[in-house]
């Protein structure tokens, strides 16, 4: 339905055209009423459908309407959350991402258009082995739909236009798979008169069929990303099929169940030709300090807070982009924001940055006092480390910090030598992903410990000891000499 991200908090330009009442997605909506009748199989764009429903626009409203009548009608194949490159992903180490892409997109899809999203079919896209492996493990597909341009060239089974199923090897296993025709496709989208390129459609697959015509066989006709449909050419391609004699639409599914092609009686098996995997727009080290900034601040203000929500978002669309001089800048954007917005709330609490404590007995608490000026309710865990020090409580405390109020908490202490010492305190998130604060604090004991004080009166009455033991034999020589 369309490439590239949706703000739903203000939506960009071309969203705006797209959903007006001659945009481009407002003519697949109009399109879709008119084939209420014909299986049409829809790859919706799962962020598009979301961005529909969170939209307050009756415009909206109309268009997703559509789509979720024809989804209760007609099959729908599950994609990945946004469009994005998916071999760039997994060689660039995002294949976490790549995964939750893919899953958050059926997720979405189901929830949003109440519709069972089948995601055994992955259709037409970039394709290699790590991509492929994350389609099976996470999405379960077993079938694919690709252009022929993704297959190595090899001789055809006879000479008749492919039009039935045949099996694809790849470095993730076997799997069923079909073609889209190009030709059929290109007429779809070619500049010219609506009814010539409908009859030109129509004729191309009556062409097919008459080939082998007490063959059962099928082709798909895929539409582009980002189309902008010509809704009388929809209307005359839908009109002809109609009571066609010889064509009749069907669910995608069910070209899978056509008998696939065999040579010899042995199956045709192709293989993926070679693609050039570019570059991903974001580094796998940008991607994991900014999931681990938001996933501190969920540790801090809750998962379900509308920021974090937004933020996770912004993850979401992070790894977005066919495009890479534009899927890159997009992506630093997100990068900056996430840190802007992460950075404007761990600013907000502050403890003194240095300060001095006077110990005057063996146990004792060491004060804290922790401001928050954030707005709003936070947790942060508190931390202190010291070598001369111990925590009979335990050295770490997680903190629920009120707003516009200096919060003091207090730390059982007990000194273990008398004298000055560090001590180390440190503010984070309380899943320990993130650093607020780090202050050094100073400790002043005066107190002597037990073994101090025994060590000492051991060490008075040794003296003592001494002296009079000495005192007495110098005594005796005196008395012997007068």
């Amino acid at each position: 339905v369309k490439d590239g991200p949706v703000e739903a908090n203000g939506y960009i330009w071309w969203y705006i055209v797209a959903i007006a009442p001659r945009g481009r997605l407002n003519r697949i909506a109009e399109g879709l009423t008119q084939a209420t009748d014909l299986p049409i199989t829809l790859v919706p764009n799962p962020e598009t459908v979301a961005a529909l429903l969170a939209a307050d626009d009756p415009r909206a409203d109309s268009v997703l309407a559509a789509i979720r009548s024809k989804s209760n009608t007609s099959p729908v194949i599950a994609s990945p959350y946004i469009t994005l490159d998916a071999p760039a992903l997994a060689r660039a180490g995002l294949g976490p991402a790549l995964s939750n892409a893919i899953a958050l997109g059926r997720s979405k899809l189901e929830s949003v258009l109440d519709a069972a999203v089948d995601g055994t079919i992955a259709p037409t896209q970039p394709l290699d082995g790590p991509t492929l492996t994350h389609l099976r493990t996470v999405g379960g597909t077993t079938r694919l739909v690709v252009h022929p341009r993704s297959l190595v060239e090899a001789p055809g089974p006879d000479q008749f236009t492919a039009a039935r199923p045949f099996k694809l090897d790849t470095p993730a296993g076997i799997f069923d798979a079909v073609e889209i025709n190009p030709t059929a496709s290109a007429l779809l989208v070619r500049h010219g008169p609506a009814a010539l390129r409908a009859q030109q459609i129509l004729a191309e697959l009556s062409v097919i069929a008459l080939e082998q015509p007490n063959r059962v066989r099928g082709v798909v006709i895929n539409t582009p990303l980002l189309w902008n449909p010509d809704v009388a050419r929809v209307t005359s391609i839908l009109s002809g099929l109609r009571d066609h004699p010889l064509l009749a639409p069907t669910p995608i599914s069910d070209l899978f169940a056509i008998p696939p092609t065999t040579i010899d009686g042995e199956p045709y098996v192709r293989a993926l030709a070679p693609i050039v995997v570019r570059s991903a727009p974001v580094t796998e080290r940008e991607f994991v300090r900014s999931r681990r900034e938001v996933d501190a601040l969920a540790s801090m203000i809750g998962d379900r807070d509308p920021l974090v929500t937004r933020l996770r978002g912004q993850l979401d669309l992070m790894v977005a982009g066919r495009v890479p001089e534009t899927g890159r800048s997009e992506s630093l954007a997100r990068i900056g924001a996430i840190s802007e917005a992460v950075g404007a709330i761990t600013s907000g609490v502050t403890a003194p940055a240095s300060r001095t404590v006077q110990l005057t007995s063996r146990q004792a608490s060491v004060p804290l006092s922790i401001d928050n000026g954030t707005g709003r309710t936070i947790r942060v865990q508190v931390t202190l480390e010291s070598q001369k020090l111990d925590f009979p409580e335990g050295s770490s405390q997680a903190i629920e910090l009120i707003p516009g109020k200096n919060t003091t908490t207090n730390f059982d202490v007990e000194a273990k030598a008398s004298g000055t010492f560090p001590v180390l305190v440190t503010l984070s998130s309380p899943d320990r992903g993130l650093d607020l604060q780090r202050a050094r604090y100073t400790v002043r004991s005066s107190v002597v410990s037990g073994v101090g004080l025994v060590l000492t009166v051991s060490a008075g009455l040794f003296l003592a000891v001494w002296w009079l033991t000495h005192w007495r034999r110098s005594r005796r020589p005196r008395a012997t000499t007068a």
